[in-house]
């Protein structure tokens, strides 16, 4: 009997001994799992944000691989971040177009359209260049008989009618896009992820994608903190304030381009476009840019 009970004895704190044991190896691997989670975890995050910043660098390239047409109408949705209808877009779009061909005319080659057509791109070049403030503010109300909406005319229709008189006498080079292609445009863009449309009210509203956007955003901000680097280094050389600047945007251009500058609205004028003469080129190459401000003001929008 005896026996048998420290027999029972030993056993039971065998048993015991084992199941401590036990606990302590659960207990054990229970940490290991968790600090393995963690570096996991942490390791996952450091390969999406190296991934993020490496495709960063991949967006520079899709300006350069789009159309004018296809760039200009996603600048503007990268700029104009709220939901835009396709007459929004359009209207946008070709009034830019023609406030270029009116800059050109007399500059760069001469038209002979039709009075309707030439007294638009007169009275736009008062309007940039008017002799005095009286005749800044009468272009400005010529302007308007061609932009906006007049009793039962509307707007799209006197735009059509400059548009249409405008691309039967210019290169092909500088006409301006259809309704139907920048509707087209838009369809593209959808296709690359770019934007993305929604249908309310029986009504289609387009709007930039957010994953883009994230993306241009971010590889923006890199661009920008970029050029202020290379202004505080010019400037560390002794160099002036007004040059250094001037010298940093040509560093970004050289480096990057007008059209990828662009795209990502980053800053490059002035810049020296002309060494032996010192020309300082002080316009965008986008035209959506280029015309913001005077679109905004016209069309009031």
């Amino acid at each position: 009997m005896r026996h048998s009970k420290a027999r029972q004895r030993r056993t039971t704190q065998t048993k015991v001994a084992h199941r401590a044991v036990h606990r302590l190896t659960l207990a054990t691997q229970d940490n290991n799992v968790g600090e393995s989670m963690e570096m996991k975890n942490e390791n996952n995050e450091k390969t999406l944000i190296k991934e993020f910043t490496e495709n960063l660098n991949e967006l520079d390239t899709i300006p350069l691989y789009l159309t004018p047409d296809e760039r200009e109408i996603l600048i503007l949705f990268v700029n104009e971040v709220n939901s835009s209808s396709s007459l929004h877009v359009q209207r946008v779009i070709q009034t830019a177009y023609l406030f270029r061909i009116a800059d050109l005319v007399g500059l760069a080659f001469d038209l002979n359209g039709s009075s309707y057509l030439m007294g638009f791109i007169e009275v736009f070049k008062q309007y940039k260049a008017p002799k005095s403030k009286e005749e800044f503010f009468a272009a400005i109300k010529k302007l308007e008989k061609y932009l906006l909406p007049e009793g039962k005319i509307n707007a799209e229709i006197k735009r059509s009618k400059l548009t249409t008189e405008l691309n039967k006498i210019v290169p092909k080079f500088y006409s301006v896009p259809s309704y139907k292609t920048i509707n087209t445009v838009l369809c593209f863009l959808e296709r690359k992820g770019y934007i993305q449309k929604k249908q309310t009210n029986k009504k289609i509203m387009w709007n930039i994608s957010p994953d883009f956007y994230a993306k241009w955003s971010a590889r923006r901000h890199q661009l920008f903190d970029e050029r202020e680097r290379k202004i505080k280094e010019f400037k560390d050389l002794g160099i002036p304030p007004s040059k250094a600047e001037t010298q940093a945007n040509e560093y970004m251009l050289y480096k990057y381009s007008i059209i990828v500058l662009d795209f990502y609205n980053v800053k490059y004028e002035p810049y020296t476009n002309d060494v032996k003469y010192g020309i300082e080129v002080i316009s965008k190459k986008s035209l959506y840019l280029r015309y913001k401000e005077n679109i905004s003001f016209l069309l009031r929008y």
